[in-house]
């Protein structure tokens, strides 16, 4: 049975600080292991492995003005594949810069979204681990999935081996809009909690910066399972079939 959620309250910082929107990236600055702050991988490198759950579908995009400065924004790869895209972002400012690139995106919050309407997918990419209130977000998410819709989540991955290295610096270097952290297991059991089946988990690989860097690192997770060399989870979760609940498992 799916739990409701409880908590209230946006995805912004608690303390309000100087990043406008929860998605944008804005890691910690002057780690020891990497003093100078780059920007994060390709864009359309993650949209390469989750075109497919896009494709030719009614998207939700949550988080749509993420990266909405540059030239892979996220938002627009999605819409230049989906049926139909509409997005969500807290920041107001931000939606309405995407409303004046003729993009479809809603000031909300994804907490307490309502909408009033269904889409094929709900795609929540690098979003989740901002939050407040996860589970209102998924109870949300899941009033917005029509039938055999999928909720597709990509998120920082808790065990991947870059993070425990930085610890070694003395602490970790995390992203200062973030909340908490998920591996497969607890995000598939907060999945479950709020009335999903998970149907996929799978990893996807992280660009370490500089050549020296890159080369070693590239050594050190090619010797390693993948749900500790790569950066990146994603899990894909759909709504049970009613009619399976009701009619029970088939006899053999």
């Amino acid at each position: 049975m799916a739990r409701s959620g409880t908590c209230r309250g946006d995805e912004r910082d608690g303390d309000g600080g100087d990043d406008p929107s929860p998605t944008l990236q804005s890691v910690t600055t002057g780690h020891p292991l990497q003093p100078k702050d780059w920007t994060s991988g390709s864009h359309a490198e993650r949209f390469a492995r989750v075109r497919g759950y896009l494709e030719r579908r009614t998207v939700l995009d949550v988080g749509a003005g993420s990266g909405i400065g540059r030239p892979d924004w996220m938002h627009a790869l999605v819409a230049s594949v989906a049926t139909e895209t509409v997005g969500i972002e807290i920041d107001a400012g931000l939606a309405a810069r995407a409303r004046e690139r003729g993009y479809n995106v809603v000031a909300a919050d994804a907490q307490t979204l309502n909408l009033g309407r269904t889409f094929d997918v709900v795609w929540a990419g690098e979003i989740i681990e901002h939050l407040s209130c996860a589970g209102g977000f998924l109870d949300a998410a899941r009033h917005h999935l029509g039938p055999g819709g999928r909720l597709v989540i990509t998120t920082p991955n808790a065990f991947a081996i870059s993070n425990f290295v930085y610890r070694i610096g003395g602490r970790p270097r995390i992203n200062k809009g973030h909340t908490c952290w998920y591996d497969e297991v607890t995000l598939s059991q907060l999945l479950r909690r709020h009335g999903y089946e998970v149907t996929e988990v799978s990893y996807l690989p992280h660009r370490t910066p500089g050549r020296g860097r890159a080369f070693v690192a590239g050594v050190v997770r090619s010797l390693l399972p993948r749900h500790l060399a790569e950066n990146t989870l994603l899990v894909v979760a759909t709504l049970p079939d009613p009619q399976r609940l009701v009619s029970g498992p088939s006899s053999a």
